[in-house]
């Protein structure tokens, strides 16, 4: 057989499987298809969605970052006086007019010591970027986070470390000093979290504290302030000053940012926003037939209302 008429019958075989082939694609009904269309787009679109830039900011720099320090370095050295545990975290309430001046002549807060969990103090630190106004801004010295703002309330904390930055262990207990404004703050915390972010002070054991008078910090058998701390440690040394708490914004919407480790508030609104499309989805094509619906019932009542009107008459004639 030569190889010409090879050529020409393996031409004729892909012809005819060529037109075979046509003849299905040409029965087949592209509709089925469409769900699997939709599936694709959807993916491509949470595809692109997650390869968003992601950008940081940190706040280095800060109107307020040398009062903190140095606020937050005077009660450092006060409790060191007083032979006390070493302080994690100070946390301090202070205005954007606040200064060093100005909170010693101020009215006396006095100060308490208590230990929080690994775990409160990332509630805490939610509290302090959720609560933020002018008149008194919750500043965290001894804490460095990280944290994102277009995620949802309370789940935008997305890093914790320590000032020297050692990693927050969640069930590992921290010493804070801070006012009395802590404590309205833990409430108002678990109020707005709907119960899920729930701080609860307790002393050096572990154990929770049923009077916050109990961990006021004491000179002498007085209360100390805040005040007294920074009357009777004007030198503040500087090497202490100058290790300010860095807290880091992240900006952005990429997906995979925005909803890793979701706590069960973001859960929530996850599955509300899941059943609101689903609802959709159901509803849409359905649509033209609840208005048909509507003009029966419009109708149905009208008639009803004609009725009514003719038996009435027949009555009065």
């Amino acid at each position: 057989m030569s190889t010409g008429t090879t050529y020409k019958r393996l031409k004729r075989r892909f012809k005819k499987k060529l037109y075979h082939f046509l003849l299905a694609l040409n029965d087949f009904d592209f509709g089925r298809l469409r769900p699997l269309c939709y599936l694709l787009l959807l993916s491509s679109v949470l595809l692109a969605w997650a390869k968003l830039p992601t950008k940081e900011t940190t706040n280095l720099v800060d109107g307020q970052t040398s009062v903190v320090a140095e606020l937050a370095a005077s009660v450092r050295n006060s409790t060191k006086t007083q032979n006390m545990p070493f302080v994690d975290v100070v946390a301090v309430f202070l205005s954007e007019e606040d200064t060093l001046s100005s909170l010693a002549g101020s009215d006396k807060e006095t100060l308490y010591s208590f230990y929080l969990t690994g775990k409160e103090l990332s509630y805490l630190a939610e509290g302090a970027i959720t609560t933020v106004s002018k008149e008194n801004n919750l500043h965290l010295d001894g804490l460095n986070f990280t944290y994102h703002k277009n995620r949802l309330p309370f789940n935008r904390v997305t890093a914790l470390t320590t000032g020297s930055g050692e990693e927050i262990v969640t069930g590992q207990l921290y010493h804070v000093i801070s006012t009395e404004d802590i404590f309205a703050l833990f409430h108002y915390i678990s109020y707005r979290s709907i119960g899920i972010m729930n701080i609860y002070p307790k002393d050096a054991s572990g154990a929770l504290l049923s009077d916050y008078q109990q961990v006021v910090l004491t000179t002498t058998g007085t209360p100390f302030t805040l005040q007294e701390a920074l009357l009777t440690n004007k030198e503040v040394p500087a090497a202490v000053s100058n290790m300010p708490s860095v807290v880091t914004m992240q900006h952005g919407f990429n997906l995979i940012d925005l909803i890793k480790e979701p706590n069960r508030i973001t859960i929530c609104v996850i599955a509300l926003f899941i059943a609101f499309f689903a609802l959709l989805w159901y509803i849409v094509p359905r649509m033209n037939r609840i208005r048909v619906w509507f003009r029966i019932y419009r109708i149905r009542s009208r008639k009803r209302s004609t009725h009514h009107t003719l038996y009435e008459l027949r009555k009065r004639f």
